[in-house]
């Protein structure tokens, strides 16, 4: 079978399976709720402690597992009171803060993306000046941004069954659009074999009726036109 002689929407099916494929890997950036922006914004050095430290992703949160920590260089939480989430932006979550002596804090946070159900972990620091505007002493907390287990688990499972999903469809498509288009074929030959052999066994008749006058020549139509019947019914048992 030719390439060419396949519809066009079976192209299509075969495209999409293989975007289906790559927009359902765990492993690309775009599958994730990640940092998009913070407040206060990564790396910045702070004259004053903030009051809270908010972080805008870039996607949906679920707030069940989704949540921010704040940690001083010795790694103890300076946040209190738990995550917030904001009713008017779903990609947005923030946590109050103690007041934060001059130093190097860590903000730790992680995230299960409400579109695609995908967890993400990540980090960044932000500094709070001695008070005559100094770059204060230390370095941030040491996180471990290991990607969390049991969530990763059920990740796979749901590419494999969203990718079983995709093949299942597109090759149930193809399968459809390319016996339709065999069945069309095989239509088309029988009534080409038909006519073929209705015009040669009538042109055979007309030949005899050169020899045998107009009463043969209609017996001889008659008789090809019963041939040309009997051939398409082999076409039909598969008798080529």
């Amino acid at each position: 079978m030719r390439l060419a002689g396949i519809p066009a929407l079976a192209v299509a099916a075969c495209a999409a399976i293989l975007l289906g494929a790559g927009l359902l890997d765990g492993d690309g950036a775009s599958a994730h709720a990640l940092l998009s922006r913070s407040d206060p914004p990564i790396n910045a050095a702070l004259r004053e402690s903030p009051s809270a430290v908010t972080l805008f992703m870039t996607e949906p949160l679920e707030r069940g597992y989704s949540s921010v920590r704040v940690l001083d260089g010795r790694g103890q939480r300076r946040d209190v009171g738990g995550t917030e989430f904001s009713e008017a932006n779903p990609t947005q979550m923030r946590v109050n803060v103690l007041r934060l002596e001059a130093g190097v804090y860590t903000v730790a946070w992680r995230t299960l993306s409400k579109i695609d159900g995908h967890t993400w972990n990540g980090a960044y620091t932000f500094s709070v000046l001695n008070p005559d505007g100094s770059a204060p002493a230390g370095t941030g907390a040491a996180i471990d941004l290991a990607r969390p287990g049991p969530p990763a688990g059920a990740d796979a499972v749901a590419r494999a069954l969203g990718l079983a999903a995709l093949a299942g469809f597109g090759g149930g498509l193809l399968f459809v659009l390319v016996t339709q288009r065999g069945g069309r074929r095989d239509r088309t030959a029988r009534r080409g074999a038909a006519g073929d052999a209705d015009g040669g066994l009538a042109a055979r008749a007309l030949v005899r009726a050169d020899f045998g006058g107009g009463r043969a020549a209609a017996a001889a139509l008659e008789g090809a036109r019963g041939d040309a019947a009997r051939a398409v019914r082999g076409l039909d048992r598969g008798h080529f």
